[in-house]
């Protein structure tokens, strides 16, 4: 990945985690397969945002659910809670045939046996309680062409590590990972409790998964597709490690649905308890990730004390 700044790297990491859309740069071709020439760079494009989004001016849904572990150094990694994703992304065909990709993003803690919202977790590492803070990210534009993914306001391309589409069976995968480290938002002096110390790190591992006759099918602007994930990061603020060694490990499984209408009516109900906002995305505009929220969430419990 080329070097970002710090704003950079906050807020593109949780898109292109999300997105997968740079080539497969530097890897081996992909072939031919049900009529679409995966080395053609625009044929591999069109397919990619067929899979990922869509070719027309419209919003993407894509509902995701996992589970949440933790790990420290000497010890078996543990479950912490369950996780339930949703993300919404807007698309639009720009003049030249670039897409431009807008994205909002919650991510709810559930309980792993009710999967009701958590509000209180327990850390079985440092025995004490700690008040969750969902996850909300967004919203994030950018320019997705053949090359990569332009970033707005600057001359930088993050490019994560895109890995070779592999066909199967009728199957097309869309493996990619990302691995970011960036100079922690929250210093530990300032925040000792939350900060992991100096630097803060991910690394996503994610596949999209399509049918190859859908890509092909001139007809289908956007394509039924699943998606799973596994990510490796350092611990989350809210989780009050401090610099306790280790971090986090999730895993989920998900897919696209649409229209919005069609949102399970569980899931519905704990977004609008947790991040309502989350349905009222054309009034969300400022940016939200989960540093900025914990800051949020630091000063008002500063203003109680």
């Amino acid at each position: 990945m080329m070097d970002v700044t710090r704003r950079d790297a906050l807020q593109w990491t949780a898109l292109m985690a999300t997105a997968g859309l740079t080539p497969a740069m530097g890897s081996a071709a992909a072939g031919t397969a049900g009529g679409i020439d995966f080395d053609d760079r625009e044929q591999e494009f069109e397919a990619r945002i067929k899979a990922l989004g869509s070719l027309d001016d419209e919003d993407v849904f894509r509902i995701s659910q996992g589970h949440i572990y933790g790990f420290v150094p000497g010890r078996p990694v543990f479950p912490l809670c369950n996780y339930e994703n949703y993300s919404v992304s807007r698309w639009k065909r720009l003049p030249d045939g670039n897409r431009q990709f807008t994205l909002w993003e919650v991510g709810i803690h559930t309980d792993r046996v009710t999967d009701e919202p958590l509000e209180i977790l327990f850390n079985p590492v440092t025995e004490q309680e700690v008040e969750v803070i969902p996850y909300a990210v967004g919203p994030l534009t950018a320019t997705i062409t053949p090359d990569g993914v332009v970033i707005p306001g600057t001359e930088r391309t993050v490019q994560p590590q895109a890995l070779r589409p592999r066909i199967f069976d009728g199957t097309v995968w869309y493996p990619f990972e990302s691995p970011v480290t960036l100079p922690n938002p929250l210093p530990a002096a300032d925040y000792p409790e939350a900060s992991t110390g100096e630097t803060f790190s991910w690394h996503t591992v994610l596949v999209f998964a399509a049918g190859l006759a859908d890509l092909a099918d001139p007809e289908i602007r956007s394509a039924p597709a699943l998606s799973t994930y596994s990510e490796f990061l350092s611990w989350q603020p809210w989780l009050h490690m401090g610099q306790q060694p280790g971090g986090m490990m999730t895993r989920g499984y998900g897919k696209k649905f649409g229209p919005e209408s069609k949102l399970p009516a569980d899931r519905r109900r704990k977004i609008e308890a947790t991040v309502p906002e989350m349905l009222d995305r054309d009034s969300w505009t400022q940016p939200r990730n989960e540093f900025s929220a914990y800051k949020a969430w630091h000063s008002r419990r500063a203003a109680d004390d």
